[in-house]
């Protein structure tokens, strides 16, 4: 937990709210903070999207409206090579962050996608951005 600052000279918050990602009820598939519901997997993600929040220059803005009321999101991207016993397999790393009604920015949750056409899709709707 705590602040990281992206190449771009904006602060993200990491929170409890964030974290709450790193857990996931086998039932009904919701965040509940119950330590039954730790999934490690998730909480080896935790090293690189630090990383990737303070060191990506491939961010996305997506803009739109949920239940009436405007959202806007931060798509951070990186790419990564697994190594296996074959050779390698690239993964692609998606890391949202949503800027509440102070525009303050906060990290919500973070994955890996296999597919470059599932990543492209992720983030079709957004926009690439430099510095705003």
């Amino acid at each position: 937990m705590g602040t990281v600052t992206d190449q771009y000279g904006r602060n993200i918050q990491i929170d409890e709210d964030g974290l709450r990602s790193l857990y996931k009820e086998p039932g009904s598939g919701k965040h509940i903070v119950e330590s039954e519901n730790y999934e490690e997997c998730r909480g080896k993600r935790l090293p690189w999207i630090r990383h990737v929040l303070q060191y990506s220059r491939s961010v996305y803005l997506s803009e739109a409206t949920v239940n009436g009321k405007f959202r806007r999101s931060y798509i951070y991207t990186a790419v990564a090579s697994i190594p296996v016993k074959s050779g390698f397999v690239g993964s692609y790393f998606v890391i949202v962050v949503l800027e509440d009604g102070n525009k303050r920015l906060r990290f919500l949750t973070a994955y890996a996608i296999s597919s470059l056409n599932s990543f492209l899709k992720r983030i079709e709707p957004g926009r690439p951005i430099g510095e705003s």
